[in-house]
C-alpha cells in the first residue's frame, strides 16, 4: 500500500495576539497524537522503504501504521472559542501542523526580539513521530521542523491565567502540557530554543 498526503494550499492569517509584551509567560499546548500534515519527502521515503503500513505499530497500542498515519487532523475551533470566551489570559495561539513548532510558533511574535524556549521533556512524543524519524533517518531538529510531534496547539497565556485555563481543558477532558515560555532573543538567533530538562 502507497501513501499520499494530498492538502490544498491556503493564505497564512495571523495568529491572535495583542501589543502586549509579558515575557516570561507560560506556553500551554493541547496535544495532538497525529502527524498532520506529512510532507512529501517523508512520505516518499516510507514509500521507497516498501514498508508494509497494514502492520500493528511496535508500541502495543493495537492500531496499525496505517491507522496511525491517516488519523483525522484535530479540529480546535469550539475548543478555543470556549478558551478565549472564558478567559482573557491568552495572548496567542498557534497551531502547530507541518513545519511543526520550529517554524509555526514564530509567526505569533509580534517581533523580531521575541522568541520561545520549549522543554522537550515536558510531553511525551506519540511512537509514530519516532517511527518516522527512525525509518526516515530523520535528525531531532528537522523532526521538530517537519511534524508536530504531537503538540497540535499552543497557547501563549499570562501565569496567573494558568488555573483556569486549566480548569477548561481538564472539563474538556483535553491532554495539555506546559511546555516552555516566551523569552527575549536577539534578532540574529533562533526564535526557538529546545532544550531537555
Amino acid at each position: 500500500m502507497k501513501l499520499l498526503r494530498v492538502g490544498l494550499p491556503g493564505k497564512e492569517k495571523p495568529a491572535i495576539i495583542d501589543n502586549e509584551k509579558n515575557f516570561r509567560d507560560l506556553s500551554k499546548v493541547v496535544s495532538d497524537f497525529n502527524p498532520q500534515n506529512l510532507n512529501f519527502d517523508t512520505i516518499e521515503k516510507i514509500n521507497q522503504k516498501n514498508i508494509n503500513v497494514s502492520l500493528p505499530m511496535s508500541d502495543k497500542s493495537g492500531e496499525t501504521i496505517v491507522e496511525n498515519l491517516l488519523r483525522p487532523t484535530k479540529i480546535y475551533v469550539k475548543l478555543i472559542l470556549e478558551l478565549l470566551k472564558n478567559s482573557d489570559g491568552i495572548k496567542a495561539i498557534s497551531n502547530i501542523t507541518g513545519g511543526g513548532i520550529t517554524e509555526n510558533l514564530p509567526r505569533i511574535f509580534p517581533n523580531s526580539n521575541i522568541g520561545a524556549r520549549i522543554n522537550l521533556s515536558s510531553w511525551k512524543r506519540p511512537s509514530i513521530f519516532s517511527w518516522l524519524q527512525e525509518l526516515g533517518n530523520i535528525d531531532e531538529q528537522e523532526i521538530l521542523k517537519t511534524l508536530n510531534c504531537g503538540i497540535g496547539m499552543i497557547l501563549i497565556a499570562n501565569r496567573n491565567s494558568g488555573e483556569e485555563i486549566f480548569e477548561i481543558l481538564e472539563k474538556k477532558n483535553e491532554a495539555f502540557y506546559i511546555i516552555g515560555e516566551i523569552i527575549e532573543t536577539d534578532s540574529d538567533n533562533s526564535k526557538i530554543i529546545f532544550h531537555r530538562d
